[in-house]
């Protein structure tokens, strides 16, 4: 299943963590945060359409 970025968002509000962008040389890219577990890279905003919600599901749990 191919994610949006507001269905990225809602999955991880639903898991307790935040998405915010990071800008680096004139790229965006999106990371999950969450307050006390720090942040978790999630992919380039341009290539969020590769992004599944198993592999979110699979980074936040490894941080957690």
């Amino acid at each position: 299943m191919i994610m949006k970025e507001e269905e990225l968002r809602q999955l991880l509000r639903a898991h307790g963590w935040n998405l915010f962008t990071r800008t680096k040389r004139s790229r965006e890219y999106l990371y999950a945060q969450k307050w006390r577990m720090g942040e978790v890279y999630i992919s380039p905003r341009q290539g969020l359409t590769h992004v599944r919600q198993e592999d979110v599901l699979r980074k936040i749990g490894a941080a957690s």
